[in-house]
């Protein structure tokens, strides 16, 4: 029986990736010189946005913290409810959502 043994790229492997990406070097020479397939490499650069993913120490400061953003999520949802036409409107599109 056959198996594929999957290996995961190292993080000096996607620093590599990203370094030759962002030099214009092509999808299929990064995997040739990494030892990985082409899909591999596309799959991770397309998750990333075509962009060097920021690690997590240097997101913006003014980014927000869970709590509040489930507070911002609370209020609106409290402020909807409070609303007759939008309470009307949120049944509607319940409604027709769950007959499709």
């Amino acid at each position: 029986m056959w198996r594929c043994l999957m290996r995961r790229l190292s993080e000096a492997e996607k620093a590599e990736m990203w370094d030759r990406f962002e030099l214009g070097e092509s999808l299929r020479s990064i995997s040739r010189r990494l030892g990985r397939r082409p899909s591999t490499i596309g799959t991770h650069v397309m998750a990333g946005g075509f962009h060097r993913p920021l690690p997590a120490g240097e997101w913006s400061p003014m980014r927000l913290s869970l709590g509040e953003r489930e507070e911002i999520s609370r209020d609106l949802i409290n402020s909807a409810l409070r609303d007759p036409n939008i309470v009307r409107w949120a049944g509607v599109l319940a409604t027709s959502t769950r007959l499709t």
